[in-house]
């Protein structure tokens, strides 16, 4: 049916499975796409949505008084369906999560080219959200995109995007659309051949906000890279931190004790009291303490740190979820232009003058050639934080922010999005109107609602 050249099953060989979804009963669960196009018709009034195995830690995987639709069956597994060798693609299902896909893949020799967020979230949720991790020399390009997408829209019709060529506007109406144009049932997704589940890591400690950067400008072509900013530096050190850089392992780089089972996925697994360790400290100056403390003790240079795939990848996104949970923090995401990166500074500082507390902060580099009306569209920088909702002033500080970036070029991020005000979009994202068109082609009656769309009016 997918035009597969070679067929996947789970080996039961595997010495680490992926994490276990657990599934509300209350909520349907859907075993086959006549599933899906049935249930999208009978909505409730307050719509449905895919569940993307995120319920409850983001706006735009969250439908309160409405439905969540889990697809399960063979629509999550296998999570491989095919490889096809010569096109360096697979077919993925999109009800499968992210690491049961890893998982399946590198038994097979190949990793994700596009991999990041959070490990537990589902292909369908990676592609809605149009996540992508650290920065690497494929990032935001053509090549990242899907070649296919199979999806049932709001009508309960069958589709399926492809890219021609250079021209992507097909996927595009769901690749970023936050799912609310239709819900992915399988994908053909580019992938890249590996010899092992490890990466080869370098770190270096930087105390300003130039010198991250600096070193952020400067990976080889086949490394991913990415910051993990301190929030607690002030003045000249506002925005200092560790700036990471890892490539795919070949298996005569592992130890020989390794090698035998380099093609093992190491699922990663968050330290759920060190994820929400900061923001759970009795004060906010106690916090702030604790955070200036791992910076300052973290090592100055690492070399060759070997780090399982899925921790390299995964490990922030987890634990920002998993902070989440614990904790009620917020995440607030946004990009700016390359020339305006001093934003991101001025941003800490205000921060740190207002006494707030974050955590899971990272800086990274974002090009965007080709993305969705609702997907980010800056070329510059992209930065991440997880802050403390308790502080006084914070929501208005966000609010005077928000006008900050905007006023710059730039964008507050709609897939991690949980308070922007809806005058806002228009300002932001100018591709708003195309948007409209889209979702009255793909989903005239509304039925795709979450949360997120409620909140901002989509």
């Amino acid at each position: 049916m997918l035009g597969s050249q070679s067929v996947l099953r789970r080996s039961k060989k595997h010495v680490t499975d992926p994490p276990i979804r657990v599934v509300d009963p209350a909520q349907p669960v859907a075993a086959s796409v006549e599933d899906i196009s049935r249930a999208i018709p009978l909505a409730p009034v307050r719509g449905v949505l895919a569940d993307i195995n995120l319920t409850g830690a983001l706006d735009v995987s969250s439908n309160c008084g409405g439905q969540i639709l889990t697809s399960g069956g063979p629509l999550a597994d296998p999570a491989v369906i095919s490889i096809d060798w010569e096109s360096r693609t697979a077919w993925v299902a999109a009800g499968a999560t992210l690491a049961a896909i890893s998982d399946d893949l590198l038994n097979a020799g190949w990793s994700l080219e596009n991999l990041g967020g959070p490990s537990r979230i589902t292909a369908a949720g990676a592609l809605s959200l149009g996540i992508s991790g650290p920065f690497g020399t494929r990032s935001g390009s053509i090549d990242a995109l899907p070649n296919k997408i199979q999806f049932v829209d709001g009508r309960g019709e069958r589709r399926q995007v492809v890219k021609k060529g250079t021209d992507v506007s097909n996927l595009l109406a769901v690749v970023g659309a936050l799912g609310l144009t239709g819900i992915p049932t399988a994908a053909q997704v580019a992938i890249r051949p590996v010899s092992s589940g490890w990466m080869l890591v370098d770190s270096r400690r930087c105390e300003t906000f130039e010198a991250v950067c600096q070193a952020l400008e400067a990976p080889s072509p086949e490394s991913y890279a990415y910051a993990r900013i301190d929030p607690t530096g002030f003045g000249s050190q506002a925005g200092r931190g560790t700036v990471v850089v890892g490539r795919h392992a070949k298996v005569l780089e592992l130890p020989e004790i390794r090698r035998p089972d380099a093609l093992t996925y190491v699922a990663h697994a968050p330290n759920k009291a060190v994820a929400t360790l900061p923001l759970k400290v009795g004060s906010h100056s106690g916090a702030r303490a604790v955070q200036g403390l791992a910076h300052r003790t973290t090592a100055p240079l690492r070399r060759d740190q070997l780090v399982p795939l899925a921790s390299f990848f995964h490990s922030t996104a987890d634990a920002r979820i998993e902070s989440k949970r614990a904790t009620g923090s917020l995440t607030y995401e946004f990009a700016v232009p390359t020339h305006k990166a001093d934003v991101i500074g001025e941003f800490l500082s205000r921060l740190a003058q207002l006494g707030g507390v974050g955590d899971h902060a990272t800086l990274q580099r974002c090009v965007r050639s080709v993305s969705g009306p609702l997907s980010m569209t800056v070329t510059g920088w992209l930065f991440s934080i997880e802050l403390a909702s308790d502080v006084p002033g914070l929501g208005r500080m966000l609010d005077e922010w928000d006008e900050r970036v905007c006023a710059v070029g730039g964008q507050v991020l709609l897939a991690t999005d949980a308070r922007i005000r809806p005058e806002m979009l228009a300002a932001m994202y100018p591709g708003l109107s195309r948007w409209e068109g889209l979702r009255d082609e793909l989903d005239p009656g509304r039925h795709f609602c979450s949360d997120l769309s409620r909140r901002l009016k989509l």
